[in-house]
């Protein structure tokens, strides 16, 4: 992901714009009269899980209990009472 921000922003917010940066991993464009003239990003990607691994990480998860199946309950009733929301995009 990438954002847009002019010099004279980044030079007054540039401690929040790094943390923003590090934190959600995106590169952050810098405009000099409406034109990019820096780029600044993560100095490192952030950890990645590899696939193979998912299988194990989520059976590390905690357990719903009895509430899992109440909460399944409460989310079929909520679809089925919910009327159908029109894709503005069709």
């Amino acid at each position: 992901m990438s954002a847009r921000v002019s010099l004279a922003e980044a030079a007054s917010r540039l401690a929040e714009l790094v943390d923003r940066i590090n934190r959600d991993q995106i590169t952050l464009d810098l405009e000099k009269d409406e034109r990019v003239v820096a780029r600044l990003s993560p100095a490192h990607e952030a950890p990645r899980m590899p696939v193979a691994k998912l299988a194990e990480f989520f059976a590390r998860l905690p357990r719903l209990g009895e509430d899992a199946e109440r909460f399944a309950e409460d989310v079929s009733r909520i679809r089925r009472e919910m009327p159908a929301v029109a894709d503005p995009w069709a």
